[in-house]
């Protein structure tokens, strides 16, 4: 269905990215899917580094609840966030991807069952994009 992909970039690494990035990334998004009501908006998160607890805390946000703060009866379901390092998005443009193959290897290796962020993005976003 239609949808919106947020785009969030950050210049931070290794303990920084973690203090710096999770809480706003999935705010951004948990507003803009309350606002929307469109359960298929997503977030893509580029980093020059993916620090390994912000990658488990994105992947867990797949089965988590985002709730409106001032009103805890609106909330949606899941936060569907892609983690990208640069090398990805390099390797994104020189594979030639279209928005229509990129978004199915993103939404195929995002259904995947792996709950852990680190193991999910090294065994499944990351190589699906070769």
């Amino acid at each position: 269905g239609t949808h919106s992909a947020l785009i969030e970039v950050t210049l931070s690494k290794k303990e920084n990215q973690r203090k710096m990035e999770i809480e706003p990334v999935s705010r951004h998004l948990g507003r803009y899917k309350l606002s929307t009501s469109n359960a298929n908006d997503y977030a893509i998160f580029i980093a020059p580094y993916l620090d390994p607890n912000v990658l488990v805390n994105f992947r867990s946000y797949k089965d988590l609840r985002y709730y409106d703060t001032s009103d805890t009866t609106k909330y949606v379901n899941s936060l569907k966030i892609i983690p990208f390092a640069i090398d990805d998005i390099c390797l994104i443009i020189d594979k030639g991807y279209d928005r229509i193959a990129l978004e199915r290897k993103m939404e195929n290796s995002y259904i995947n069952y792996e709950k852990d962020g680190l193991m999910w993005y090294e065994n499944t976003l990351k190589p699906s994009l070769n």
